[in-house]
């Protein structure tokens, strides 16, 4: 009668604990939800499952970020969106792009656009170019060799042609942060 006993006091103990445990996993999850998915990542078989993916933000930082009005070559007004943006990654990253938004005060979206870092806009070109040629500047997808290192920087240059009157205010983000390796560059012989 002992030895039962005491096999179901086992068993009972057993039961207990794992009760235990489940209700201190669920009260992590459900009040450090970020915490519990690192913690469970690590996990063999099922941690793939609960790895996040990297978000552009936390890749790239921007800086020195203003704007400014200017005239172009054929006399329209351009605001001028400009900044540096810093891989803060550990791997090198060959497509990034950067958005800005206008908003008037009420924080309502005007217009938007985004370009991609390494076309080597700068605003200084942008007066001595027509509209059409910026608009064509702009949507121009990285150069193949563009890379940017970790803790490298490269400047970008968002220009929006005859920009809406309304506008209050702008906030600039990250749209794009692609890890790569760029086309490499063939010697030409001469």
């Amino acid at each position: 009668l002992v030895v039962v006993f005491g096999g179901i006091l086992s068993v009972v103990a057993m039961l207990a604990l794992i009760a235990i445990a489940y209700g201190a996993v669920t009260v992590l999850i459900r009040s450090a939800p970020a915490t519990a998915a690192e913690m469970l990542s690590h996990l063999p078989r099922i941690g793939d499952r609960f790895i996040t993916p990297i978000a552009p933000a936390r890749l790239v930082a921007m800086r020195d970020v203003h704007a400014d009005y200017l005239q172009t070559k054929g006399g329209h007004t351009v605001l001028v969106v400009t900044g540096i943006a810093e891989n803060v990654g550990g791997h090198s990253l060959h497509a990034v792009q950067i958005a800005a938004n206008l908003r008037d005060a009420a924080q309502h979206s005007l217009a938007s656009r985004a370009v991609y870092c390494g076309n080597n806009l700068s605003a200084t070109m942008v007066a001595q170019m027509t509209p059409h040629e910026l608009e064509f500047f702009q949507k121009l997808d990285p150069p193949k060799t563009f890379s940017l290192d970790p803790s490298a920087t490269s400047p970008f240059v968002i220009v929006f042609v005859d920009p809406p009157s309304a506008v209050n205010g702008f906030d600039v983000s990250v749209a794009t942060a692609t890890a790569g390796t760029p086309a490499p560059v063939e010697a030409s012989g001469g």
